[in-house]
């Protein structure tokens, strides 16, 4: 099992060990409607009726894997494509090597915390549809939870659980309870404000 570093874990993480593969070399969850989707597919020949995979949480067959020889041939991969190009590295090889290999996860398995941003701007409903308690939040994007002056969706839980972590005291977030209501408040007024600007030049435009 692989996870980002940059996700906060909600459910027992115990069920992907018994997901059955059914013969894939491994499982993910599929992007959800993104821009980014349709130019990768293009871009590297990927069929339009197939998924592309974030690889921020994967459940890996290791023989598979191995025999394969899939971590190798990733950074090779890399290597031959133009820097410029890649849209995520090691996400674009996973991808493009394992094409037909990846059993699909439901999207509670890695719930990408900018869909919770994009439904605010109109631009998807992705997140509404798998939002529950029990979940993986993947905070991908520049938007990321220990940051200050941000807001994410989960933000208070996540800073619970780093108060009980070595990292407590790293400076990563602010302890005090004001201040950090007092941060994301302004950081959610500014979000609310470009929200209002990404609709406002959705409507000039229709």
């Amino acid at each position: 099992l692989y996870i980002d570093c940059d996700v906060l874990v909600e459910r027992d993480i115990g069920e992907l060990f018994s997901v059955d593969l059914n013969g894939a070399v491994a499982a993910a969850v599929p992007h959800g409607p993104t821009p980014f989707v349709s130019q990768f597919k293009e871009q590297y020949g990927v069929s339009a009726d197939d998924p592309v995979f974030n690889a921020g949480v994967l459940a890996i067959d290791p023989q598979k894997w191995a025999a394969q020889n899939v971590a190798r041939r990733a950074v090779e991969w890399i290597h031959t494509q133009d820097e410029d190009n890649l849209f995520f590295p090691d996400q674009d090889a996973i991808n493009v090597l394992l094409e037909g290999q990846i059993k699909r996860l439901d999207p509670q398995w890695n719930l990408e915390a900018r869909y919770h941003r994009e439904e605010w701007m109109g631009l998807s409903d992705w997140w509404s549809h798998h939002d529950d308690k029990d979940i993986i939040v993947h905070y991908t994007g520049p938007h990321k939870p220990w940051k200050q002056w941000v807001y994410v969706p989960r933000q208070w839980a996540y800073r619970s659980y780093l108060e009980d972590t070595p990292f407590a005291e790293s400076g990563l977030m602010t302890r005090s309870d004001a201040a950090f209501t007092l941060e994301r408040t302004a950081a959610w007024l500014r979000m609310v404000m470009g929200v209002a600007r990404v609709r406002g030049g959705k409507l000039t435009r229709s």
